[in-house]
């Protein structure tokens, strides 16, 4: 008789056994999204043009979308990780579902470019103390979401001069590492019980949450267009974000009850493969597998 794996068998090591993650009271996270604000006060002209840029623009909406941050479900997520020795991805698990996050899953989101090329030179230009120099000092913080208080490196400074390699740098690529970097070092942390700091542009990684589980979606906001396929996932949320761990655990466990149940109608019906849709698609389904397997 087929007997469907368990999450301790089927995927590596859990960093937490599962109903063992902890609950932090407080992500001391590095990224700012209210530095746009006060570069919109500041310069609401050059703002206004700097927000339609084609390579920035879908970074500027998750400002100007009003969506809010999630500590909460951040940590939740970082808590769920599985341990594994790949450098250049990282893999959680959610209600007994494997979800990866690698730079395809960030270039998604932020559709910052994620590769390199010899267009990339940034040893040999000046800083003219200009507009685009003040703004990226702003920029840069934004994107690799370092400590304020930390300079940023001279090499992004000196590289605003010119916008068009502004615009050919390889911001993903960088802001990435940083972020995936800053992850993995913060799972001793994630053990402490009132707060710890986390660095890189963690709302490409509250995003992609959102987009790979639609239900997490629902509890923090809502998309702004439904079918929305075009562009980078970040410019289409909006909503406060507010959610509970209360309410991030019940969801889970609501998926791995449904996945029970779909583990028993596979015995019934002697079919190995199911795939388990998000918890929306199951809702009307539901009291048909109830009728069918009960």
């Amino acid at each position: 008789m087929y007997r469907p794996p368990t999450v301790e068998t089927e995927f590596p090591k859990r960093l937490f056994r599962d109903g063992f993650e902890q609950q932090v009271k407080k992500i001391n996270n590095s990224y700012r999204i209210s530095i746009l604000g006060k570069v919109k006060q500041a310069l609401p002209k050059e703002y206004e043009k700097v927000k339609n840029d084609p390579v920035f623009s879908h970074v500027f909406a998750i400002y100007e979308n009003g969506l809010g941050y999630s500590g909460r479900l951040i940590h939740s997520m970082m808590s769920r990780q599985l341990v594994t020795k790949k450098k250049r991805e990282i893999w959680f698990v959610f209600g007994g579902k494997p979800l990866r996050f690698s730079m395809q899953e960030f270039h998604a989101v932020t559709g910052l470019k994620c590769t390199a090329d010899s267009s990339c030179d940034l040893e040999n230009w000046k800083d003219d103390g200009g507009f685009w120099s003040k703004l990226m000092k702003r920029k840069a913080g934004l994107v690799m979401a370092k400590d304020e208080k930390k300079y940023i490196p001279l090499k992004y400074i000196q590289m605003v001069m010119d916008l068009d390699k502004v615009r050919t740098y390889p911001w993903g690529l960088k802001a990435f590492k940083s972020l995936a970097k800053s992850i993995i070092e913060k799972r001793e942390d994630l053990k402490k019980i009132n707060s710890y700091a986390l660095d890189g542009f963690s709302y490409a990684f509250q995003i992609w949450v959102m987009e790979a589980i639609p239900d997490i979606g629902k509890l923090l906001g809502e998309k702004i267009i439904t079918e929305f396929r075009e562009a980078p996932r970040c410019s289409n949320w909006k909503g406060a974000a507010k959610v509970s761990y209360d309410d991030i655990i019940q969801l889970e466990s609501t998926f791995a009850t449904l996945k029970k149940l779909v583990r028993r109608l596979q015995l019934i019906c002697g079919k190995q493969h199911l795939i388990l849709c998000s918890l929306s698609e199951w809702e009307s389904m539901s009291l048909h597998l109830y009728c069918l397997i009960l």
